[in-house]
């Protein structure tokens, strides 16, 4: 059933019947609210809204791009779904207002200009800073490696430079007792036989030691028997 507006009739009409003639939005328009009349009549119009209220933490997080395809004349299209939400004229005294984020720019934005904008990025609690810290994980940081592999190299390169200073360490040990050994065999001095030939030298100092005092006692026994 569709009721039509005579040029004679008003919205009074139809509000006795019951219907409303009126626009309602429950909640956030998505844009701007655009209003066509056709016609030759005229017609009075009446906007009541309430504006809402909420922090950066309460914004939409989609991302959105506005490209102008002229000095004048820009497009907002959600990057998502790659779907154009609206087509604008550009007002330099005014900033761009999209899903309540504001536009401002310091130089007038040219033909054929892009500008990405996520509307979370600096919010609350986003974690993009926790994002961007996991992402440096996944692509080449040091020389074309990731902070995994570089790690992993680097302990890889501490052990084997570890084990080749233990090789080393045995080499150079090696070759000083085979220089000790041929220092001794040239100039005929072993310490350790000397060191026996000390103990022999001593143990014959002391026998000879006792017989000299053998002796003297039984000198002293003759002198005393004569």
């Amino acid at each position: 059933v569709a009721l039509v507006l005579s040029s004679a009739g008003e919205p009074a009409d139809m509000g006795r019947l019951g219907f409303r003639t009126g626009i309602l939005f429950d909640g956030e328009i998505p844009s701007d609210l655009a209003v066509f009349v056709t016609g030759s009549g005229s017609v009075d119009t009446t906007l009541v809204m309430e504006p809402g209220s909420g922090s950066r933490r309460e914004l939409p997080a989609q991302p959105f791009k506005v490209t102008f395809s002229s000095d004048t004349i820009y497009t907002i299209t959600d990057i998502e779904t790659d779907t154009v939400v609206t087509t604008r004229l550009f007002d330099a005294s005014l900033p761009i207002t999209f899903q309540g984020v504001s536009l401002s720019f310091s130089d007038a934005p040219k033909a054929g200009d892009i500008f990405e904008v996520n509307s979370n990025e600096d919010g609350v609690g986003s974690n993009s800073n926790l994002l961007r810290l996991i992402e440096l994980g996944k692509g080449p940081i040091i020389e074309g490696l990731t902070f995994s592999e570089a790690y992993r190299d680097l302990v890889a390169g501490v052990g084997s430079r570890n084990q080749l200073a233990k090789l080393n360490l045995d080499a150079m040990t090696l070759i000083r007792d085979q220089a000790n050994e041929s220092r001794e065999a040239t100039v005929g001095v072993n310490l350790d036989e000397e060191a026996a030939d000390l103990i022999r030298f001593q143990q014959a100092y002391q026998a000879a030691a006792q017989v000299i005092q053998s002796s003297q006692r039984m000198f002293d026994t003759l002198v005393q028997m004569s």
